[in-house]
């Protein structure tokens, strides 16, 4: 790819970013009420989520980028490439491939990230259910993120992302627009160094996460000891 060709994908991705966050960052956030609750450690981390929903990533991104001003580097199917839309922002956002055919090169990526950006403080995020969950209920999470985090030398920062299912669920190709309360809950970090076995250190994320996806959507701003913030 020419410099030309790349400063034109690069301009029509910052665009098409833009409008992104002006829709659903600006527009459907605000709509259905969108809150922050606790504390996201100032540290290099591996952040794990519940995935429900196509606005997982991209308001998670967002409220990292704008609200916290830390970069994040996303985990991403191969089959999103197959989305235009999706294709762009992957590159735009330089997420990493995690596929079968990616595994070992995006896992050795993972590690240099950590090793080589440790001062800037680097998040990762990571979806252990590895795909979007069809009926909003939990899905069997893989310990691959407690395992990378014990590479890196970093901990799991549980994050709950309630009401995003609710709002655009995989069957329906254009969000919902009744109001649904829209959660984001940072949770205190996991050692995973202390528990010794991936699995049940990514169990314990997981449970951690769904307690807090089961919880009373009527008082959010109790749940944490961080100030409730909106997008």
């Amino acid at each position: 790819m020419g410099w030309w060709s790349k400063g034109c994908r690069m301009c029509f991705a910052r665009l098409t970013y833009g409008f992104l966050e002006v829709t659903f960052g600006g527009g459907l956030w605000r709509l259905n009420h969108g809150e922050v609750c606790g504390v996201l450690p100032d540290e290099a981390c591996i952040m794990v989520c519940n995935h429900g929903s196509y606005l997982d990533w991209l308001l998670l991104d967002l409220l990292l980028l704008r609200k916290e001003r830390r970069n994040v580097t996303f985990l991403a199917k191969t089959k999103l490439l197959g989305n235009p839309v999706w294709r762009l922002m992957i590159w735009y956002r330089r997420a990493i491939l995690v596929d079968e055919q990616e595994k070992l090169q995006g896992t050795a990526k993972i590690i240099r990230l950590f090793r080589n950006q440790g001062e800037s403080k680097p998040l990762v995020v990571i979806f252990p259910e590895g795909t979007r969950s069809r009926s909003g209920q939990r899905l069997p999470a893989s310990p691959g993120a407690a395992w990378l985090a014990r590479k890196c030398g970093v901990r799991l920062v549980p994050v709950a992302l309630r009401g995003f299912w609710q709002v655009w669920p995989p069957d329906r190709l254009l969000p919902s627009v009744r109001r649904t309360g829209l959660l984001v809950r940072f949770l205190d970090p996991i050692d995973v160094e202390l528990i010794g076995d991936d699995e049940a250190a990514t169990a314990l994320a997981m449970d951690r996460i769904y307690e807090v996806i089961g919880e009373s959507r009527s008082s959010p701003g109790l749940m944490a000891k961080g100030v409730t913030q909106a997008l």
